[in-house]
């Protein structure tokens, strides 16, 4: 994916996360389920700005790749050896995933697309652990960022990448 088209993904997601179930009180994080560009989403968003989002765009969104897939942020992380792998640590125990990593307004953005290494499969039971977690991190290297809990059931309930 180009840089270009990858900026315009984070656009897209920043678009999603101005979505109003991301509006709760101040200090209080959770996950939501939303539609975006006409499929299904869900996510979350910490008060330090991480961000975690799956979803899918059909055939007939205006987005810049098509099909399933999960984005994110981790601003306090400032750079990704391209060859590193997003881990999420769900109840300490880390799931590797293989993600395009791009610098992004002094963050590490991150993307993920099934493929032979990580399939769609896969990504589904990494979502069900999702579900059922009592404690969620997202790790870069040496950057580690916990995400909430709260909303995680209802949120990724039914298929937050399946294609409409």
């Amino acid at each position: 994916m180009s840089k270009l088209r990858f900026i315009a993904a984070l656009a897209a997601l920043s678009f999603a996360l101005a979505n109003p179930a991301w509006r709760v009180k101040a200090g209080e994080w959770r996950w939501a389920k939303f539609s975006h560009m006409g499929g299904p989403a869900a996510g979350v968003v910490t008060g330090e700005g991480a961000q975690l989002t799956f979803n899918c765009y059909g055939d007939s969104a205006p987005s810049p790749f098509r099909g399933p897939h999960l984005m994110g942020l981790l601003p306090s992380a400032k750079r990704a050896d391209p060859s590193s792998a997003l881990e999420i640590l769900i109840d300490n125990r880390a799931v590797q995933i293989p993600v395009e990593f791009i610098e992004y307004d002094g963050a590490v953005a991150f993307v993920w697309r099934p493929d032979p290494k990580f399939d769609l499969g896969r990504m589904k039971s990494v979502i069900t652990d999702l579900r059922g977690a009592r404690q969620i991190e997202l790790r870069v290297a040496d950057v580690s960022v916990r995400l909430p809990v709260d909303g995680a059931v209802e949120a990724l309930s039914g298929d937050p990448l399946q294609c409409p």
